[in-house]
């Protein structure tokens, strides 16, 4: 679930302003830039940060929107929307998810008229229904849940501004979430190296 900046302080004996700074150098350096998604993808959207407003999801809310794209059993990228429309929610999938794909998502009115050649399937989330044969978007909800669970245990609050470095972890830590922990570490090394 990840590690602190005040655990990150105490283990290597610096200040907690050096190992914030660290570990957000660390995060900066081992950003992903997968695009061209294809096979079965799915895409979702969460609200991250701050308390929720009472009452509210989405609309209304003080929390920043947080769309991932991911490949099943492969890669995902997360993408930060500052407001939560049809138009930007499109300009995300038809700029990263290949044309030949099976896109998969859940009943938001707002992924309407996306066209891909496997065609757009939804999961009427408004109806209880979460899976139907292989139509649903439980990976990407697995990876949201993810994300806040280490928002929860480990970080405690991300604010908007430094989002996108957290973001660039849990990303980093999702795809390469098979690896061994000898290799993954040079694996960032090396993002960190040709950054």
């Amino acid at each position: 679930k990840g590690i602190s900046a005040k655990q990150v302080s105490r283990t290597l004996g610096v200040s907690y302003k050096t190992a914030w700074k660290m570990v957000h150098k660390i995060r900066d350096s081992i950003r992903m830039y997968h695009k061209d998604f294809k096979g079965t993808v799915e895409m979702d959207e969460t609200y991250v940060g701050g308390e929720r407003t009472r009452g509210r999801f989405g609309k209304g809310t003080t929390k920043a929107c947080v769309v991932v794209i991911l490949e099943r059993m492969g890669k995902a990228r997360t993408y930060i929307l500052k407001r939560v429309n049809k138009r930007g929610l499109h300009t995300i999938a038809n700029k990263y998810i290949n044309k030949s794909s099976s896109f998969m998502t859940d009943d938001l009115n707002l992924y309407r008229g996306l066209k891909f050649d496997g065609g757009h399937q939804v999961v009427k989330h408004s109806h209880k229904e979460y899976v139907r044969g292989d139509v649903h978007t439980n990976t990407a909800e697995s990876y949201f849940s993810l994300v806040k669970r280490s928002v929860r245990g480990t970080y405690h609050h991300i604010s908007k501004k430094h989002l996108r470095k957290y973001l660039n972890e849990f990303e980093f830590r999702w795809n390469w979430r098979k690896i061994e922990d000898e290799i993954l570490v040079r694996i960032a090394v090396k993002f960190g190296l040709s950054g």
